[in-house]
């Protein structure tokens, strides 16, 4: 998977986030035009490699962290708790946490993929192993995925 953090109206530096499911890839890179920005990465250019696992138990405690912190000072229900509620309700259930692996396997964010073609692609992946599927590069959208999402020919 491969996605890039715009800030879509959160204070977010850019960061570039490739994973091939058992390792992380995330490349910061300074802010363009850090004078027009309220937060900016002015650091330098760089690329970090962390374990998913890792990566998922830091994401997992912040999270935790900021959470309590609202609730304490009776902020409730805000984006980032119904967010969240979903997301753990996601990973508890199986097949969505399958639906969503198989999501980013093929490129897209969560609820942007289309759904048949990820329903066929784990029904693929059950007959001829998740490890086959799993390979797809997560770099981009694959071969398959374009090819899927009628943009390559078959």
């Amino acid at each position: 998977m491969s996605n890039l953090l715009r800030g879509h109206s959160y204070l977010w530096p850019d960061i570039e986030i490739a994973s091939d499911g058992a390792f992380m890839h995330l490349a910061f890179s300074p802010t363009e035009n850090p004078h027009e920005k309220v937060f900016r990465y002015t650091g330098t250019a760089r690329v970090e490699t962390v374990a998913v696992e890792t990566f998922k138990k830091a994401v997992d405690e912040f999270a935790c962290v900021v959470l309590e912190r609202l609730d304490q000072a009776n902020i409730r229900d805000t984006n980032l708790h119904v967010i969240w509620r979903q997301l753990e309700r996601e990973r508890n259930d199986e097949a969505s946490a399958a639906f969503r692996r198989m999501e980013a396997i093929l490129g897209h964010d969560p609820g942007k993929g289309d759904d048949r073609a990820i329903r066929q692609c784990l029904s693929d992946a059950a007959r001829s192993g998740h490890g086959a599927i799993a390979d797809f590069p997560a770099s981009g959208p694959s071969p398959l995925a374009r090819r899927m999402s009628g943009k390559e020919p078959a």
